[in-house]
């Protein structure tokens, strides 16, 4: 089943945030780090379906979208086949002239989410690096564009407190949703940045204590289907993490999921493909008990 798609243009990224999977691997092999992205028209030829109301979502684990080099161009020929996005950004550092573009192609089904986890006084704590004066810039494009403006904020030590004071310059500044959300990532290390919260669930490491975690994979919607900046295809993004990538079938059969050598629905039906989706429930991969339990409550600020 097929909804959807999770691209990855790019794994560049002028950020360093604490817990991202980027950050992360930079820090344990420095010399393996490579900047890469997407061949356009490679992707282009690999996605051989209707793409009509699919939803592709642009966004990854390793960089931010709008530093892709032909954003805009495939935009355009994404929109031209009928496709709904979603653009997952920070969106620091691009210029008003290139914002004003890429709004002018979007549509009253697309979506364009800004992380900001803070209010611009205390956001960077974890955003290091981002620039609230350029987020503006793309901010105030967006919000005067067809396209849907979303808020996502990531609940933290620091910023716990500062929700309502975000949500109301969300809603000076054109924002259409404000969304609030746990991080899964509490590895070692991460206690600084730990919220004091009553729902806060730690089911997502809980896996490596006892490692039999029941499971709520979000592929079920059909929508993760994932495309790396390297252009490889996994079932979704989290089993593309370097953490668990190398240790999969995906990786250990690579060539087979190489979009310079096939097509997505040649893919979609491989054996090995089709029998991810269908016993994920009792196999339960490792990277869904760390990125999907089953969680018995969410956060709600």
């Amino acid at each position: 089943m097929i909804n959807g798609l999770h691209i990855e243009l790019t794994n560049k990224c002028t950020l360093k945030c604490s817990l991202c999977s980027r950050t992360s691997f930079i820090k344990q092999f420095p010399a393996k780090w490579r900047n890469k992205e997407i061949d356009l028209d490679q992707l282009i030829n690999f996605l051989d379906l209707d793409l009509t109301g699919k939803s592709i979502n642009l966004c990854g684990n390793y960089g931010d979208p709008i530093y892709y080099t032909q954003l805009i161009e495939l935009v355009k020929i994404l929109k031209g086949r009928g496709a709904n996005l979603n653009i997952a950004t920070n969106g620091s550092y691009r210029s008003a002239d290139w914002w004003k573009e890429l709004a002018d192609n979007l549509t009253t089904e697309d979506s364009v989410t800004f992380a900001i986890d803070g209010t611009p006084d205390n956001f960077t704590k974890y955003r290091v690096n981002a620039e609230w004066e350029s987020m503006l810039l793309g901010i105030n494009a967006i919000a005067k564009s067809s396209a849907r403006l979303v808020w996502q904020y990531i609940l933290f030590s620091y910023n716990v407190d500062s929700v309502d004071e975000a949500r109301d310059l969300s809603k000076t500044l054109g924002f259409d949703e404000f969304l609030t959300m746990e991080s899964g990532r509490w590895d070692e290390g991460a206690d600084w940045l730990t919220p004091k919260l009553d729902s806060l669930s730690l089911t997502k490491i809980k896996w490596k204590q006892e490692k039999d975690v029941d499971i709520n994979p979000q592929c079920d919607n059909g929508q993760e289907h994932f495309i790396s900046a390297d252009g490889y295809y996994t079932p979704c993004c989290y089993v593309a993490e370097h953490n668990f990538y190398y240790k999969s079938k995906f990786y250990k059969q690579k060539n087979m999921y190489d979009i310079t050598k096939t097509t997505l629905s040649t893919l979609l039906d491989q054996p090995t493909t089709i029998e991810f989706f269908e016993t994920i429930h009792e196999a339960k991969p490792t990277a869904c008990k760390f990125s999907c339990p089953k969680v018995e409550a969410d956060a709600s600020i």
